[in-house]
């Protein structure tokens, strides 16, 4: 009887997160997906719930493209991904004066990872992340 393999997680290990995040905008069609999920999630969600939310990259992606009241701009400090997501026209402008959903939650189990997604979030009382 063989024994079977432990289960690993090495998100755990902030060394792997911070390969990831180095790592992540070359993924193999991030681009297309991140390009289909703006198109499915709803104009005017009432939750947003981010599983997995890492950095909190793609829930600050969704955070700049969902209209607030005040119909600001998106940010633009999201970065070289960010960019080529907007160039991908999957980056829908914010012009309608429309409120944004009631919460915004952000889940990660990897600690540095929820450590930056706090950081990117920090001003923002509209966000939790746990």
């Amino acid at each position: 009887m063989s024994a079977e393999p432990a289960a690993v997680n090495l998100w755990s290990d902030p060394a792997w997160a911070q390969r990831y995040l180095g790592e992540r905008d070359g993924i193999p069609h991030r681009v297309e997906g991140m390009t289909v999920l703006m198109e499915v999630v709803p104009r005017r969600p009432r939750r947003v719930l981010d599983l997995g939310t890492g950095d909190g990259y793609t829930l600050g992606l969704l955070r700049g493209a969902v209209p607030t009241v005040e119909g600001d701009a998106p940010s633009p400090d999201e970065g070289a991904g960010f960019a080529r997501l907007r160039t991908a026209g999957c980056v829908r402008e914010r012009r309608a004066k429309r409120a944004r959903p009631e919460e915004w939650v952000g889940v990660d189990f990897s600690a540095e990872m929820l450590d930056r997604a706090r950081a990117r979030f920090a001003d923002d009382p509209d966000v939790r992340v746990v």
